[in-house]
């Protein structure tokens, strides 16, 4: 009935909840794929990162569905699922993998451009271009012959080249950048698990 003796519990381990002021035993502790997964509470092992965790988007009613988990599930088709790219959770390495995802300042999130499924849309937002095969992606000034890049006023044409404006004036430069290699720096830092991922995201 008290935190101390909940988090001591030889049963444990054990969570306390500080707004119910209750004790409970904490989900998916295993350290295995077979157990984890069998679980009937409702567990799944992430493999990447050698963790058991709670099955997330699991509900069977759509105000379950959108309100708990964090509001990383969405109702579709009678059916309770992951929004795009949230499956990932806080793994930065199966978020860069998968293309249509991209790390950012919340987490593992869609990229700009995927959020348009149709060319109408995709053109008419400025950073975006339509790729027949590969719908709506990032625009690469590189890939435009001599009439659409003069044509397109984020682009610059230069010596048989089409390269981005904001970059088409600036001279080739080479940075160095020297990292200290601190015992400090292969632990976790925030969401990354190590300090080196860390430092990379913030230099992006």
């Amino acid at each position: 009935d008290n935190q101390q003796g909940c988090l001591a519990d030889p049963k444990g381990p054990c969570i306390w909840n500080e707004i119910g002021k209750c004790c409970s035993k904490q989900p998916c502790v295993h350290s295995g794929a077979a157990p984890c997964n069998n679980d009937p509470a409702g567990c799944t092992w992430v493999g990447d990162a050698n963790l058991c965790q709670p099955t997330r988007c699991r509900w069977t009613q759509q105000v379950d569905c959108e309100e708990k988990d964090g509001g990383i599930c969405e109702w579709k088709t009678n059916t309770c699922a992951f929004k795009p790219c949230k499956q990932h959770g806080l793994n930065e390495k199966t978020c860069g993998n998968d293309d249509l995802c991209r790390w950012g300042t919340d987490g593992c999130e869609v990229k700009y451009c995927k959020r348009y499924g149709e060319q109408d849309s995709c053109d008419q937002y400025g950073a975006c271009m339509w790729v027949v095969g590969s719908n709506c992606v990032d625009k690469n000034c590189g890939e435009f012959e001599e009439c659409r890049c003069r044509k397109d006023g984020d682009c610059f044409w230069d010596e048989g080249t089409c390269k981005a404006a904001k970059f088409g004036q600036c001279p080739t430069l080479d940075v160095v950048l020297l990292v200290g290699g601190s015992v400090s720096m292969s632990q976790s830092y925030g969401v990354h698990p190590h300090g080196f991922h860390g430092l990379m995201e913030m230099l992006k």
